[in-house]
């Protein structure tokens, strides 16, 4: 039997089949993490067309050396302290959680660990969640939890509280949207305005009591 041969296909056919394949989000081998346009293989030439990528119109090769760095991987059956050892012996501050089924369920940090073990020591905030201010008002961080602002507030609950659980969850719960600088609402005497918003992330919200009707 004569093996069949196929032509090379043109290139714009090549960049076409290239730009439809959906990429794999993670393939880890020999510890290293990579993105693999082609799980199942392919042409060389549509490998080819992966050689580089463009940051900030500047050409990087995926091959240079130092660009892609061995990964800590660690299973996802492990104790705190066991953890703590990988990271020691590895000397790295991040790493990669694989189950059994070599799937990533996850990432974890150093400090992920060390603020489960040592908490508010060493908490990721260098200032305080919760800060009030001379006018009695209180500017508080919007992933400060709502346990910590029912505290500060002299609250006893909020609305549809279990939905959420933070300030900032209790703000889009409540509106029903993503909330934005100057955005308010008002509960139990208080008014919630949105005073800092960083890529839909909700930074500081400041909480003022209104003044009691006559």
């Amino acid at each position: 039997m004569m093996p069949i041969q196929r032509p090379n296909p043109p290139p714009d056919q090549i960049e076409n089949a290239a730009n439809k394949r959906q990429p794999q989000l993670l393939d880890v081998e020999k510890d290293v993490l990579i993105l693999n346009p082609f799980p199942f293989g392919g042409p060389p030439e549509i490998h080819a067309a992966f050689s580089s990528v463009e940051v900030h119109e500047q050409s990087i090769a995926l091959d240079a050396p130092g660009l892609l760095q061995k990964l800590l991987v660690i299973p996802d059956r492990l104790t705190l302290s066991e953890v703590i050892e990988q990271f020691r012996g590895a000397h790295d501050d991040f790493a990669v959680i694989m189950n059994e089924y070599s799937l990533v369920v996850g990432v974890i940090t150093l400090n992920d660990v060390m603020s489960t073990v040592m908490g508010d020591l060493v908490s990721p905030w260098a200032e305080e969640q919760i800060v009030q201010r001379e006018d009695g008002s209180w500017l508080i961080d919007g992933v400060t939890p709502i346990p910590d602002v029912l505290r500060a507030l002299d609250l006893d609950e909020l609305p549809r509280q279990g939905q959420y659980d933070t300030l900032a969850g209790f703000l889009m719960v409540m509106l029903r949207r993503i909330p934005r600088r100057t955005d308010c609402l008002v509960h139990a005497g208080w008014r919630f305005e949105v005073l800092d918003v960083d890529n839909h992330k909700i930074d500081q919200v400041l909480v003022t009591r209104l003044p009691v009707a006559p």
